[in-house]
């Protein structure tokens, strides 16, 4: 015990910082430019791999991100096609909106990691830039799939959510996003509009 403190105070003597004496980076800060899918801070962190019941919906739907975390960024239109890009700091957990089957989906550029969910609605859910992926195989709605990042082709930390129904037909996001935020019953997603959310 004696050992230990005397070190750090030969760390503090000389100028470094106790956190950079931390190998395991323990601390509790989230770095928004942390990308080493090997660190386990985050899983220790956030060691619940469930969205809380509180935000989970009666109809087969959860919100993909904490509530406060996606209400800022629901009005944004996508850049270039039906999507979504919700602002949202590294590491946040981000869930499965459905049930299904999620797949891990790596881009060099583009997505980065990933994650493609095929929904039991019949839908391709499409999660991108991530920092770490913790699911695979079959999940259950609001099962937690990874924490956000920017890996990939992106300017900032976030979660990219894209819509596919049927097949390759891209659908906006939003309405389905508000309508879980707000707890109300989310449109069918063969409903959900083809345009409108980008520009």
């Amino acid at each position: 015990m004696l050992s230990a403190l005397l070190a750090v105070v030969a760390l503090v003597a000389v100028g470094t910082s106790p956190a950079a004496a931390d190998p395991d980076g323990k601390y509790p800060t989230l770095s928004a430019h942390h990308h080493d899918d090997d660190d386990d801070y985050y899983d220790d962190y956030y060691d619940d791999d469930d969205a809380p019941p509180s935000e989970r919906g009666p109809t087969g739907y959860s919100l993909v991100l904490p509530k406060g975390a996606i209400e800022s960024s629901l009005t944004a239109p996508h850049h270039d096609y039906p999507a979504i890009d919700i602002a949202v700091a590294a590491g946040t957990p981000f869930y499965a909106v459905t049930s299904g089957t999620a797949t891990r989906l790596y881009q060099a550029g583009g997505c980065g990691n990933g994650v493609t969910l095929r929904g039991d609605d019949g839908a391709k859910y499409t999660y991108c830039h991530a920092t770490r992926i913790s699911a695979v195989g079959r999940v259950a709605n609001g099962q937690r799939l990874g924490l956000t990042g920017s890996t990939g082709d992106a300017t900032g930390p976030h979660l990219h959510l894209q819509i596919a129904y049927p097949a390759s037909t891209l659908r906006c996001p939003k309405a389905l996003l508000v309508a879980l935020s707000k707890g109300t019953a989310p449109p069918p997603v063969e409903r959900l509009p083809t345009s409108g959310c980008s520009y």
